[in-house]
């Protein structure tokens, strides 16, 4: 499907530097319950990101790594009558739960100033199956605090 969606997102994560250009940057984020279908499908997301950043430059990142990426389809049943034409058909919502686990490959780039970075990042499903291979694209807008 291509298209383009705002998806509010929740997040924490942490910088664990390996060397001087090098650091480790696990995340969790959840994607904002988000509805389809008049409402009657409700999609759940949740990542866990493991990425390697490298910084050539204070306020420049290079991001690559891999995510575990848990989706939750919630459906509450139902129908809806659509004109297809010269006639119309009805379809049918589901009525319960599926979920599915996903590994992507994962590349980013990340403009950080003081406490706020601008990254895009590209997640790459099925990376060695080019029939089932799907890329999406991400733009982040992160504020970034120490604990």
């Amino acid at each position: 499907m291509r298209k383009i969606d705002y998806a509010p997102t929740l997040g924490m994560g942490g910088h664990i530097p390996l060397n001087e250009d090098w650091s480790f940057l696990p995340e969790l984020n959840w994607v904002l319950p988000r509805s389809a279908g008049s409402s009657q499908i409700v999609k759940n997301l949740v990542m866990f990101r493991a990425d390697f950043g490298y910084d050539p430059l204070d306020w420049l990142r290079f991001r690559v790594g891999t995510s575990l990426m848990f989706l939750n389809i919630h459906g509450r049943g139902g129908s809806t009558t659509i004109n297809n034409g010269n006639d119309s058909s009805t379809f049918y919502y589901p009525d319960e739960n599926h979920s599915s686990l996903n590994n992507t490959f994962d590349l980013g780039l990340e403009a950080m100033y003081e406490d706020w970075s601008l990254r895009f990042q590209t997640y790459t499903y099925s990376l060695f199956k080019e029939e089932s291979r799907q890329v999406s694209y991400t733009l982040f807008v992160t504020y970034y605090w120490d604990l």
